[in-house]
């Protein structure tokens, strides 16, 4: 069989699927939400672009627009693992904001991005220790953030490995499958705020007054529950 013969079917059932996502208000609205945060997380990562880490937030972007690509035409393991490449990425350009030393070995291929050492307990970049150096006033709301850290990646990890019960839940061929996409979506979902709040945690004390109010609206729908982010942006103690 020709390869054209052998891939133009599975190019007309990915068209097929995208479609489907269109139809379907629930689907659509969904995925709609997810490209308006992307579009909301580039004008936050934006606010760094002097900074020597951005250049890893540049991929991490790319890799959610790949992401986004595959779940909506039912690639969805690989949509999984973009995502959770996605997600490292944001923290370990966290990482290498505080450890040059890690940045520059990573660069060289030396070094390869460590979950263990990014989710660590103690010293990880949602730790309270770590916290504490930038913005210490949430450093006790690091160990909620660091337990929705693991557990979405923990999550997507188990589609990237192959294992049984993640497997189960994804169509055999190329279908397209409403839980899925929502699953997919609540995890950007998830790993947003993650990301919201440690960028926060990272840079708002030190970033300039118009880099900050340039991104206000969007760290404070995500995070502005929380007091010490409302007061940093101007907003009323308690209020």
């Amino acid at each position: 069989m020709a390869f054209e013969d052998q891939i133009r079917p599975q190019l007309s059932q990915l068209n097929l699927i995208f479609e489907q996502c269109v139809a379907d208000a629930e689907v659509s609205t969904a995925l709609t939400k997810a490209l308006a945060s992307i579009a909301e997380l580039e004008i936050i990562l934006n606010a760094v672009s002097e900074k020597q880490e951005y250049s890893v937030y540049i991929q991490a972007l790319q890799e959610i627009q790949y992401s986004l690509l595959s779940v909506s035409i039912g690639n969805y393991r690989h949509a999984y693992s973009s995502l959770r490449l996605f997600f490292e990425l944001c923290l370990v350009a966290v990482e290498f904001s505080a450890n040059l030393r890690y940045f520059r070995k990573w660069e060289l291929g030396k070094e390869d991005i460590f979950w263990s050492r990014l989710s660590d307990v103690e010293n990880g970049v949602m730790s309270k220790s770590f916290c504490s150096l930038f913005f210490s006033e949430l450093a006790d709301e690091a160990p909620r953030f660091g337990k929705l850290a693991t557990t979405v990646y923990r999550e997507c990890s188990e589609f990237v490995h192959g294992n049984p019960q993640a497997t189960s839940k994804l169509p055999e061929t190329l279908l397209f499958k409403k839980e899925t996409l929502l699953d997919w979506t609540n995890k950007f979902d998830t790993m947003y705020l993650v990301i919201t709040f440690i960028f926060s945690v990272r840079y708002l004390v030190e970033l300039p007054d118009a880099s900050r109010e340039n991104i206000k609206e969007h760290i404070l729908a995500q995070i502005g529950e929380l007091e010490p982010v409302r007061e940093i942006f101007g907003g009323a103690v308690g209020g």
